[in-house]
């Protein structure tokens, strides 16, 4: 099932919801207890095969089909309890005792007896933005759950104890059940579920073997309990809500989720960028970021950017599989009105941690270091790398031999990470005067323009734009209505690729300049850009019908960081880069980059190395990475597009076999 039919079939969940909730409860609950039943059966059925097999082998004699049904029933045995019970990993984190944190605690305390939830078996601080209630059930799918209260320093350092104490409300009204004991088991139950279906590939024997005993559960049943259990998650996500404001109250519990919606954009654009800035100094890892958000964190809410931040967090939705109501949503049902909340006199972290908070900084502190310690040093020898492709870039433009288009967008994004926005600013001009579509160096200028601008605010504070944003607006205006722009760089036929950016970057410029009157054809423009970036996505990612395919023309120099990663990877035996275009998308292509594994003992997951892989390679455009090895490719049905894939000589851009022959 994919995510399209999963929102359909959610979305009919939904109605029937609406109208027989009390049925629909029942229902759902009811298709959890026979998946728990079939569960059972089958290893029930595993366990009598193999009791009876083998008293037969020592009754009966030797039997070859004896043999065979034994080790059948056995390998069933061990793969469903392989799947059920050896990968419920405790999260990470430091773990509390009441003598470490006794204020914590007390607070907890009072909290379990106002929301008539279950006790916390085990407390934990990690160094995530967020809290939650971990259930790690001893019985696997069975049940019998442990709770884990995992809360994150930064959370703690980010809130005052009264909104930290909706959070943790909110999250006991999943224990507690607050939309009945039947709608809580099937919230348990999908969670429990849904990490299984997510990790039994990592079993440790046969895990083919495990996804065939279980298969069936988990293609068929799975997914359609998962669509209605998800609904049911939606309703208790609202009921955990009003326990926190019936508990804490509506203003403590809204200032919060308002506070960590500008803090996570804080961390996300400026605290992280700027730790990991450092790494261009430093080889060894030695910042300590905990620390440094004791400090930090005070800022976000009088941020110069605060206020954008929030704006935008109000127009943002949940994603496809998150539970969560938007923050817009979880205001209005707290009935208050969004606005950045006043800085707490004193944050949760320093109130209920007390004498113990300096040790926890430390700890997560050294963990951070031990597990970044890799990440830091490729980020120091990556830098490095830019300072020098910088220099060979600035060397090879001459009078007599230009760059091609896109090395001096490489010039342009690579002089903006080793240095700032301004110093991208040359090369980009230069794409714009030499080439006769630059369309992207057109919106990175854009951007380049709009980061030395002043902060954007309303009309009525400044009047008076600037030249950096006057220039940036008609740049983005060319993008997004195929216009002649007044900037000097003559017609701007836009490219549907960045023409959707440029819209989207223009609208937010306009709501901060509260430029309603341009707003209007913006928008509309913007939903026919969406529409058709859909339509698009649709086709193009559609793998049945005949494939027009050609090499990607790209140069050596953009490749030259995604070859480094793959030198990295023994996993990686070829990789072609592929353009996909299609005439029922006219304008639109796809990026292909087709992996064929080694012969490497050491092979990542055929399920999800695709997706880990492609949060990794540094190329400059989207794309798709399209494992051969993974199952939707090996299938036999595919063998033609595969052998396609493979004849793409021109689209060959790494072999590890010839990588070897230059090791040695």
């Amino acid at each position: 099932m994919d995510d399209h039919e999963f929102r359909a079939l959610v979305a009919r969940h939904e109605l029937d919801c609406r109208h027989q909730p009390e049925l629909f409860t029942r229902t759902t609950a009811a298709l959890a207890g026979l998946g728990h039943a079939v569960i059972l059966l089958v290893m029930l059925l595993a366990a009598v095969g193999f009791i009876w097999t083998l008293t037969g082998m020592f009754t009966q004699g030797f039997r070859l089909w004896r043999l065979f049904l034994l080790a059948g029933c056995g390998s069933l045995l061990w793969s469903i309890g392989s799947a059920l019970w050896l990968r419920q990993l405790p999260p990470d984190g430091v773990t509390l005792t009441r003598d470490d944190a006794p204020r914590l605690f007390e607070l907890i305390d009072k909290l379990c007896r106002r929301c008539s939830a279950p006790p916390v078996d085990v407390l934990m601080v990690d160094a995530e933005l967020n809290a939650s209630v971990v259930q790690l059930p001893r019985l696997g799918v069975l049940g019998w759950h442990r709770n884990h209260l995992v809360l994150g320093l930064p959370l703690m350092m980010a809130l005052d104890v009264k909104q930290l104490a909706a959070v943790i409300a909110h999250e006991f009204g999943h224990l507690r059940g607050a939309h009945g004991k039947l709608g809580a088991w099937v919230y348990r139950t999908r969670r429990s579920w849904w990490m299984l279906a997510h990790s039994r590939h990592q079993a440790k024997l046969g895990a083919n073997v495990a996804d065939a005993a279980l298969g069936l559960f988990f293609t068929w049943f799975f997914p359609r309990f998962n669509a209605r259990a998800f609904v049911l998650s939606r309703l208790q996500e609202v009921e955990a809500d009003n326990l926190a404001h019936q508990t804490v109250g509506r203003r403590h519990a809204a200032s919060g989720l308002i506070s960590l919606g500008v803090h996570s954009r804080y961390l996300q654009e400026v605290f992280w960028p700027d730790l990991w800035a450092r790494a261009r100094q430093r080889n060894a890892v030695v910042p300590r970021p905990m620390a440094d958000m004791r400090v930090l964190l005070k800022d976000a809410l009088r941020h110069e950017h605060a206020n954008r931040w929030l704006r935008e967090a109000l127009k943002t939705l949940p994603e496809a599989g998150d539970t969560h109501p938007s923050l817009r949503d979880r205001l209005e049902h707290a009935e208050q009105t969004p606005a950045l909340p006043l800085l707490p006199e004193a944050n949760a972290a320093d109130v209920l941690l007390g004498d113990r908070l300096g040790s926890l900084i430390e700890t997560l502190d050294g963990q951070w270091q031990a597990r970044q310690a890799d990440a830091w040093k490729e980020a120091h020898d990556a830098h490095d790398r830019a300072e020098r492709l910088l220099v060979e870039l600035a060397e090879s433009d001459t009078p007599q031999q230009r760059l091609q288009l896109d090395e001096l967008l490489l010039w342009a994004r690579t002089a903006w990470q080793v240095d700032d926005a301004a110093a991208a600013r040359a090369p980009l001009r230069a794409a714009i005067g030499r080439h006769r579509e630059p369309h992207e160096a057109r919106y990175l200028l854009a951007l380049a323009l709009l980061d030395a601008a002043s902060p954007i605010v309303s009309r009525s504070m400044a009047p008076q734009e600037s030249e950096e944003l006057l220039e940036a607006i008609e740049l983005l205006k060319g993008l997004t209505f195929d216009t002649v722009d007044t900037g000097g760089y003559g017609a701007s036929i836009s490219d549907p690729h960045w023409a959707l950016p440029a819209a989207r970057q223009l609208e937010s410029v306009l709501e901060q300049r509260e430029a309603f009157e341009q707003l209007k054809p913006v928008r509309e423009r913007l939903r026919k850009l969406e529409q058709e970036a859909r339509e698009a996505r649709e086709e193009l990612e559609d793998f049945d019908s005949p494939q027009t395919l050609a090499a990607a023309r790209v140069s050596p120099r953009v490749l030259r960081e995604t070859l480094h990663l793959m030198k990295q990877e023994v996993a990686i035996g070829r990789a072609w880069l592929l353009r996909k275009t299609s005439p029922a998308a006219r304008g639109w292509s796809l990026y292909l980059l087709v992996i064929e594994r080694s012969g490497s003992l050491r092979q990542p997951d055929v399920n999800t190395w695709w997706e880990t892989l492609r949060d990794r390679v540094p190329l400059p455009f989207p794309f798709m990475v399209i494992d051969l090895s993974h199952p939707f490719w090996a299938d036999q049905a595919r063998v033609d597009l595969v052998q396609q894939f493979r004849e793409a000589s021109s689209g060959l851009i790494y072999t590890a076999s010839e990588q070897l022959k230059d090791q040695l």
